[in-house]
C-alpha cells in the first residue's frame, strides 16, 4: 500500500478502537493521529517512504544491515519487539500508555494492509521466510487509492460529526 493509505488506515483503526473502548475527545484524536504515525513506521526500511525521505539515514542503516523492504520490519516478530519497546518507553518516561498502544495499532495495520497486496509480507517469519499475499491488490492501484480515500473520508466525517467540533463551535460566538 502507499504511504498515505497506511497513515489513513492507521488513524481510522486506532480511532475506532479507542472509541469502542469508551475513550473519547482529545485522547481519541491524539491517539488516532499517533496511530497514523505508527502506520508509517514499518516502511522506515525504504528510502522512498514518507519517513525514509524525512530521516534518510535510517533506511540506509537498515539496508546496510541487509534488511530489505518488506523484510524484518514488516513481520509480527518486529511488531512484538516494537510493542515491548513502546510499552517500556511509556512506563519509563511516564507517558500515556494509550499513546504507546496507538503507535503499535498503527504499526499492525501497516503489516495487515501490506499483507493484502500482491507483494505480501513475511507473516510467519522466522519459521517461513516466504511472503504471504492474502489478495492480489496492487500497491499504487485503484483499490489502494480507494482504500486511502475511504479512510480520509471516514476521518473527515468523524471530525465534522464529533462532539469535539461541536464543543469548539459552542465556544465561538458570532
Amino acid at each position: 500500500m502507499m504511504g498515505f493509505t497506511h497513515v489513513g488506515v492507521g488513524i481510522v483503526t486506532t480511532g475506532m478502537i479507542w472509541e469502542a473502548m469508551g475513550l473519547s475527545g482529545y485522547t481519541t484524536l491524539i491517539g488516532a493521529a499517533i496511530g497514523g504515525v505508527g502506520g508509517m513506521l514499518p516502511d522506515i526500511d525504504d528510502c522512498n517512504s514518507i519517513l525514509g525521505r524525512q530521516l534518510p539515514i535510517l533506511p540506509l542503516v537498515i539496508n546496510a544491515l541487509r534488511i530489505e523492504h518488506r523484510g524484518f520490519t514488516h513481520t509480527p516478530v518486529c511488531l512484538l519487539i516494537f510493542t515491548a519497546a513502546a510499552y517500556i518507553a511509556a512506563i519509563t518516561w511516564n507517558l500515556n500508555i494509550f499513546y504507546a498502544a496507538s503507535l503499535c495499532v498503527g504499526y499492525a495495520t501497516h503489516i495487515l494492509t501490506d499483507a493484502i497486496t500482491r507483494e505480501g509480507v513475511r507473516l510467519f517469519w522466522p519459521f517461513f521466510k516466504g511472503r504471504i499475499a492474502l489478495t492480489g491488490i496492487r500497491t499504487g492501484g485503484i483499490v489502494d487509492y480507494a482504500l486511502g480515500a475511504a479512510a480520509y473520508i471516514a476521518i473527515i466525517s468523524y471530525i465534522v460529526n464529533s462532539h469535539i467540533l461541536q464543543h469548539i463551535r459552542s465556544q465561538i460566538s458570532f
